[in-house]
């Protein structure tokens, strides 16, 4: 029974999950140009052009119907192939009747998951189906996406996957209409992700539930308060969330931490027709009895105004009396105390009776309370004073001028104050719920988290207002976010694979339409929070200026009939028309203060709590912050917000600027995350399965973003092939190409050339070919057709020769009867003759020896035997063939020896190249130490830099000390200045080309002047901007330490780098005294293999003359039986001998392999001791380059202090943010390095895994020689057993002649002939057992041989790495360079600018000419090192080729094995 479970378990992954393609001719569709038709509601119609004139085809429908088009209103058909693809971003032709045919195909066969590149997209089935259990959640486990169907565990676990391997966080983007399923997807991720990384036994939680169960039982809370019944979706989510889930350094799940968003608080107070408020009104309703629901004051839910103005109270298929239940134990799992539940069901209790609130229009149509006993019940459950209650509704007071004044309010705007206190209470209520739930599960030790954002998608109503406004602005930033980092892994595929490509940035598409919501001073929203705060402001208002404002953007459309309250934005997925009645209120979300009052003043601690700061969207002026960081944080925006717009009281966070910020927040977040998207459509609007409706899919599509991807995609090249890949399916294209060649490359490039197609609509990569949109369509079309020739061949083929065979038959059958005739009539003849009569009546008078029946058993026994040589004649010629492979096999082990002569020449080479660089490293050594004791000299120089500013700090300090010196100090300041202008002017006349420059210093000097003179009548304004400059010096003084002490450290690293360097030349040494060694043991090995080789020859022309011996005696011997049973034996020994022969020749051949290996490994050695060198000397020219730009910044701040404290501190700035890029840089290159080499290291352990596989192969050519032996052994017994078998025969014959005498030895021999053959069938047995053994170690080699085939693949792909890393190197190291000149650049230019304009500088031009000596060697050594790093590159890459010749050979000798 538990296996035929198995099997029904497996079939869900298969039915539910793998699609299965339909079997199509080939020639049926190839033959046909087919295309998709638009055809109304049905969207699009499969349609055959059967005619073609200029611009139009004339199209018949699958329907029957003919059309005439233009060829722009059909859509190319993708072929059959690509019917129900996994991913349709591998569509030929990315259109939208394309898409939506591979989604319908999939629908229709239970597959709801189907990729579009980065999308995952979702169809909601509108019914159970059997995806998510657990062996399902155990098929996914750790799987790569592409080595499995499409699905959402696929997504998360590529998530969780890229999170513990990249240690960045990860988020997953589930997005959709509502009753689309993202509520449902996102249950699953979360689902998936706490089977997989959930601890075991399950990290406690509060209450003793596991943080597992908590993680999993806080969605029905959020489902019982956040979702509701509409008419799309029984369970609609009305509120968007973000769901980060945490894990520590180990990949389990830590804790969890919730945002919401937007929660759809006007369904409290009013919903459409057919549609339910929040479920837990109708479960508190439903699931209460007894004392509860007396204490609750619960009735029918048709006597509350709130539940009953839709119609609709339960929901089919639920029970709200279970839900109910199954809420109130989450919210215990989840940590909500007895006393939490009991104020949450009173508050909802009393959201319901305040709907039942009666008014009713007094004199003057104030408000009155018909009836107050519902205040009653409102105040005792919300633990208020009743009479301050009904006050505070009917009559609030506001603030007029400065004064607090009573109004009387009129039903509309009582009924208005009420309801907005409830969707007040459940806003805040259900953002505590949140909170109290991220209390439980949030950790603030998390490593990485995993962010899942559930959140309603692009939606285009008939009515469209201020709630729409913000999930479509929302949708836009997401899609931008898409869009950018989408095709900037698109293009980065394209860099890694080198094609010619200019980079695009498409996250620049949807920035206009952003900036038309959102941007300063002039956006939509910021217009609107003007517009809020203004206490005049109104809708129309708002609008005209929008329409002032925005009439001119080519993304903002004004309504065509005036006077209408609309306007319209055209975003990525349509223009919207958006309806800004009531918007001002709405942003607003407005509460009369009597009514904060009143709540604040309640004796239920919660009550309180809700209407705390924490929760209010007011802020006080001056009255203290929340203690919650995040409230304080949203406070001290909004106060920033509102501070223009207020003077006195309290100021309130609008709508608008609150989800701006959440949303700025969110995307801030987003940012620094890898993300994965989800997109869930609705098939129709009848929630009926199977059902796939287009215009309504379509239109998702467009909204999700869907087919914005598709349109980004067919910019570039969205169909790519491995070049292997494309050889197999598309070489029959191609006359005499094979489906496995050894380039790759340039048979696809044969293919191409063969097809004719536009060079622009392909690029060849490094590994792969990439296509335009819809040219692998065509060339899929070719191959179809070229398939139904070869299949029309093939048939006519097939037809001629069973009409030959018929025809051969029918021959036979004439013949035989013409025989059958001429038979019969003889008989006729013989019956009447007399003496046949006679003969046949005296026949059994005579008694005579049966010799026909001995005769015929011996023919039988011939006949067997015959068929016995002839299975033997078979395995002979099989072993000649084996002997001819292994004949032609050794000549070229002859070859490969003659290339390893040369290749150990080449290493001689290698060796003298190596004592040259040895001799170079030696001299840079020196060198370097010289340079070292540059810096040291350099580091003298800046502490006496640093005591002369020490010095002039201490000239400031004397200045703050005594004013009138201050003030005489700066007169002559002045005074100089002058003189310095008039020196400058001097200088002008001199030097023509900086008569620009020194007239701006001049200006700059004069409006010096001029502050100094302000200085002088302002003594203070001059001691606060002294002591500001002393702050600045005290500041440089220290970094000037900070960086004296950097420089001692790099000094000391430098040192360590000198000593390392050695040891790895004296390593280097002692590996090329070992190569040496090894390449003599090469040298006999070759010799050793040579001679053997001449043995093997030998033995081979006595096999060739031993097989024809055997065709003589086989002609001989086919009348013996016992004869042939001896031969028999021979061959079967000698078959075996050949075996072993072959597995010794294999095994030599392995030795060989060996020994060649070595010497590869050998150089693989050398080649890392030279990288290791070049990283050493890279690592001290990167510290060099460091040291350059650091005594430029030393220059530049010297320079400025001299000329003017007050520009210091922006030019220090400068500088480090100079230093910071650099430090980035030189880490990143760190990087990178340390990368290259791990790759490298793997490398060389995939060359030890072929090592052993060469040694297996010569220790099989050593068997192999031994077997050729054995078998020499074996012929020569064989012949004597011929000289006897040939004795025997004569002595049967002469037994035979004697007649009757000789009967008893005739039967005697007949006995042992019996006996013989029953010997022989059981030789025969063992034969057979021994060839399935054969077989079996054949199949084991083969299987070897794939597995170093996939080895040797995997080493191709870390060389191409490697060579990627290699050119990323250098492209840094370009860069770097270009930095370095930019600050030399900006070095000399301060330089020269301080000779001019400051005396001071004179003094220290001595030590800068010294530090320019120096910069001037530190810039040949540089140059020396790139030149080095040149040729360590050119030896790289003549090393790289040796490698590829070797791995070369080895291919062939593996190929040739198999081929064995």
């Amino acid at each position: 029974m538990s296996r035929a479970k198995g099997k029904g378990e497996e079939s869900n992954y298969e039915k539910y999950l793998r699609f299965k393609a339909p079997q199509i001719g080939f020639s049926s569709w190839a033959e046909k140009k087919w295309v998709w038709v638009p055809q109304g509601e049905d969207g699009f119609v499969a349609g055959e052009v059967f005619a073609e004139s200029g611009d139009k085809y004339k199209v018949r429908l699958t329907t029957g119907d003919e059309l005439e088009l233009k060829k722009d209103q059909t859509h190319p058909m993708n072929p059959p192939k690509f019917d129900g693809a996994d991913d349709m971003s591998e569509l030929s032709h990315l259109n939208e009747p394309s898409v939506f045919h591979n989604l319908k195909r999939r629908y229709e066969n239970d597959l709801i998951y189907t990729y579009s590149g980065l999308f995952c997209v979702v169809v909601n089935p509108y019914k159970r189906i059997p995806i998510y259990e657990k062996d399902i959640i155990d098929i996914y486990r750790g799987k790569r996406r592409n080595e499995v169907c499409p699905h959402v565990y696929a997504v998360s676990d590529e998530a969780y996957r890229y999170m513990l391997g990249d240690r960045q966080n990860q988020s997953m983007l589930i997005t959709g209409e509502s009753g689309a399923g993202k509520t449902e997807n996102t249950k699953k991720v979360i689902q998936y992700i706490a089977a997989i990384a959930g601890r075991a036994g399950g990290q406690q939680g509060s209450g003793g539930a596991t943080l597992e169960a908590q993680l999993l039982e806080c969605n029905p809370i959020l489902e019982s308060f956040g979702n509701a019944k509409t008419n799309k979706n029984d369970n609609s989510s009305r509120f968007g969330k973000f769901i980060k889930l945490q894990f520590n350094s180990g990949g389990q799940i830590y804790g969890a931490n919730i945002v919401s968003y937007l929660l759809e608080k006007s369904r409290v107070v009013w919903q459409l027709k057919g549609e339910r408020t929040f479920h837990i009104f109708y479960q508190l309703l439903s699931g209460t009895t007894g004392d509860q629901k007396k204490s609750l004051m619960i009735r029918s839910p048709d006597t509350f105004a709130y539940l009953c103005n839709s119609g609709v109270m339960t929901v089919d298929g639920v029970s709200d009396a279970e839900e109910f239940k199954h809420t109130i134990a989450a919210m215990q799992i989840c940590g909500f105390s007895n006393s939490d539940l009991d104020q949450t069901w009173r508050l909802v209790s009393g959201i319901l009776h305040l709907s039942c609130l009666p008014f009713k229009a007094s004199f003057g149509d104030a408000a009155v309370l018909e009836d107050k006993s519902e205040l009653e019940n409102v105040a005792t459950l919300f633990g208020v004073d009743a009479t301050k209650l009904e006050a505070a509704l009917l009559r609030p007071r506001i603030k007029a001028g400065h004064e607090i004044v009573q109004t009387q309010l009129d039903v509309g705007k009582a009924t208005h104050s009420r309801d907005a206190l409830s969707k007040a209470i459940y806003g805040r209520m259900f953002l505590w719920i949140v909170k109290k739930i991220n209390a439980t599960l949030t950790q603030s030790r998390e490593a990485h988290f995993i962010g899942v954002l559930d959140i309603a998608g692009f939606e285009i109503f008939v009515k469209n207002s201020f709630e729409q406004l913000c999930i479509n602005y929302t949708n836009e930033r997401l899609q931008q976010f898409f869009n950018h980092h989408m095709f900037k892994l698109e293009q980065e595929e394209y860099m890694r694979e080198k094609i010619n490509w200019t980079f695009i940035d498409f996250g620049i598409d949807s920035q206009e339409t952003i900036d038309l919501l959102d941007k300063k001073p002039a956006g939509i929203l910021p217009l609107l929070d003007e517009e809020t705060v203004f206490p005049k402001g109104s809708d129309e208002s708002f609008l005209n200026k929008l329409h002032g404002a925005q009439g001119k953007n080519p993304k903002y459309t004004k309504p065509r009939m005036a006077g209408k309250p609309t306007f319209c934005v055209i975003h990525y997925a349509g223009s919207v028309e958006y309806d800004v009645t009531d918007w001002l209120e709405k942003n607003k979300d407005p509460l009369q203060d009597d009514l904060e009052t009143v709540m604040k003043n309640s004796t239920m601690e919660l009550l309180q709590e809700l209407f705390s700061g924490e929760y209010s969207n007011k802020v006080d002026d001056g009255k203290g912050a929340s203690k919650d960081d995040k409230g304080a944080a949203i406070k001290s925006k909004a106060a920033a917000f509102g501070a223009s717009n207020r003077k006195k009281g309290a100021t309130f966070i609008t709508v608008g600027f609150q989800y701006k910020e959440q949303l700025s927040s969110l995307m801030d977040t987003l940012q620094q995350t890898h993300p994965h998207f989800v997109r869930c459509i609705i098939p129709n609007h009848k929630k009926r399965p199977g059902l796939l409706e287009t215009p309504i899919v379509l239109e998702q599509l467009r909204c999700n973003g869907v087919l914005e991807g598709i349109r980004i995609s067919r910019k570039g090249f969205p169909n790519r092939q491995v070049y292997a890949e494309f050889v197999k399916r598309y070489y029959i294209l191609v006359t005499g190409l094979t489906r496995t060649v050894a380039d790759p490359k340039g048979a696809t490039q044969t293919i191409l050339d063969g097809l004719k197609l536009d060079p622009e609509q392909y690029r060849f990569g490094l590994t792969k070919i990439f296509f335009r949109a819809g040219q692998l369509a065509g060339i899929e079309e070719a191959r179809e057709k070229k398939i139904g020739q070869l299949i029309i061949a093939i048939q006519s083929a097939s037809r001629g020769f069973l009409a030959r065979r018929l025809y051969y038959k029918l021959a036979g059958h004439s013949g035989a009867a013409k025989i059958i005739v001429r038979n019969v009539r003889a008989y006729l003849d013989f019956k009447t003759w007399p003496w046949w009569t006679l003969f046949v009546k005296a026949r059994p008078l005579l008694k005579r020896r049966n010799f026909e029946k001995e005769m015929e058993e011996k023919d039988k026994t011939i006949v067997d035997m015959t068929k016995s040589l002839k299975v033997e004649s078979e395995g002979r010629k099989k072993a000649e063939e084996g002997l001819k492979n292994l004949e032609s096999r050794a000549e070229e082990l002859k070859n490969l020896l003659s290339e390893e002569k040369e290749r150990a020449a080449e290493l001689q080479d290698q060796k003298d190249k190596l004592d040259k660089l040895k001799a170079e490293a030696d001299k840079k050594l020196k060198e370097l130490e010289e340079e070292l004791e540059d810096e040291t000299s350099q580091r003298k120089d800046l502490a006496d830099l640093k005591r002369k500013l020490e010095l002039k700090a201490d000239e400031l300090q004397e200045q703050l000390d005594d004013e009138n010196k201050l003030r005489i100090e700066l007169e002559s300041q002045k005074r100089k200045n002058d003189m310095e202008i008039d020196e400058l002017k001097g200088t002008v006349e001199k030097q023509n080309d900086s008569i620009t420059k020194l007239e701006r210093h001049k200006q700059t000097i004069e409006k010096e002047i001029s502050e100094l003179r302000e200085l002088l009548t302002d003594e203070g304004e001059a001691v606060q901007t002294l002591e500001k400059q002393k702050r600045g010096l005290m500041g440089e003084i220290e970094e000037l330490r900070e960086i004296q002490d950097d420089l001692n450290k790099k000094l000391d690293v430098a040192g360590k780098a000198q000593k390392k360097i050695e040891h790895e030349l004296r390593e280097t040494q002692q590996k090329y005294d070992d190569e040496k060694a090894a390449k003599e043991a090469v040298e006999q090995a070759k010799k050793r293999v040579e001679s053997e080789m001449d043995e093997l020859k030998i033995n081979l022309e006595q096999k060739n003359k031993s097989i024809s011996d055997y065709e003589k005696l086989k002609k001989k011997l086919e009348g013996d039986l016992s004869e042939a049973r001896e031969h028999l034996e021979d061959a079967e020994e000698a078959k075996a001998n050949i075996e072993k022969a072959k597995k010794k020749v294999e095994n030599e051949l392995e030795e060989t392999k060996e020994l060649l290996e070595e010497e590869q490994e050998k150089a693989t050695t050398a080649q890392k001791g030279k990288e290791k060198a070049e990283f050493e000397l890279s690592a001290l020219k990167k510290q060099l380059e460091e040291a350059l730009a650091k005594i430029a910044a030393l220059e530049k701040i010297r320079k400025e202090l001299e000329a003017r404290v007050s520009e210091l501190e922006t030019e220090l700035e400068d500088e480090r943010t100079a230093k910071a890029n650099l430090e980035k840089l030189k880490k990143k290159l760190e990087g990178d390095i340390a990368s290259a080499s791990g790759k490298l290291d793997e490398v060389g352990s995939n060359k030890a895994a072929f090592e052993k596989a060469k040694k297996k192969l010569d220790d099989d050519l050593k068997a192999v020689r031994q077997t050729a032996e054995d078998e020499k052994v074996a012929r020569e017994a064989a012949e004597r057993n011929v000289k006897r078998l040939e004795t025997e025969l004569g002595e049967l014959k002469s037994a035979v002649a004697s007649g009757s005498s000789s009967a008893a030895i005739a039967e005697k021999q007949n006995k042992g002939l019996q006996a013989e053959l029953q010997q022989l069938r059981d030789q025969i047995d063992e034969e057979s057992a021994a060839r399935s053994k054969a077989e079996k170690a054949k199949k084991d080699a083969q299987r070897e041989l794939e597995e170093l085939q996939e080895r040797l693949d995997e080493e191709e792909e870390a060389k191409v790495d490697l060579e990627n890393a290699r050119r990323k190197l250098e492209s840094d190291f370009a860069e770097l360079k270009i930095k370095v000149g930019l600050e030399t650049e900006e070095k000399n230019k301060a330089i020269s600018n301080a000779a001019k304009l400051e005396k001071d500088i004179q003094a220290l031009k001595a030590a800068l000419e010294e530090e320019e000596k120096n910069k001037q060697n530190q810039e040949k050594v540089r140059k020396r090192l790139e030149i080095d790093l040149d040729d360590m590159n050119n030896r790289l890459g003549n090393e790289q080729a040796e490698r590829a010749k070797l791995e070369k050979a080895k291919k062939e000798t593996e190929a040739e094995l198999r081929i064995t």
